[in-house]
């Protein structure tokens, strides 16, 4: 079997896989913030975010020369929501950043 098999084999899995939105993240995310209440708005997020992401068990495929994958999904998508810019802005306009 050629590397151009596997992948066109691959990129067949995926093009008939379903997507699908996948929450583990989400999840973890929520709850170590609720965890993490009364840390500055800044280390919350940092620390929330490690924990979520360092708690996502990683895929690795069969006949995958990839090294994982954040979703168990074949087609998985991970949300992130705390990647919305609007507070990232306003805490630079405060000068929030320079105290922590």
């Amino acid at each position: 079997m050629t590397n151009v098999d596997s992948v066109e084999r691959m990129r067949r899995r995926y093009l008939n896989s379903p997507l699908v939105v996948d929450i583990d993240y989400i999840a973890l995310l929520t709850e170590f913030h609720k965890q993490g209440l009364g840390l500055p708005p800044v280390l919350l997020r940092g620390t929330s975010f490690g924990q979520a992401i360092g708690n996502l068990t990683p895929v690795i495929r069969d006949d995958e020369p990839f090294a994982g994958s954040q979703t168990k999904h074949v087609r998985g998508a991970i949300p992130f929501t705390n990647y919305a810019s609007s507070y990232v802005l306003r805490e630079l306009d405060d000068g929030l950043q320079e105290r922590y």
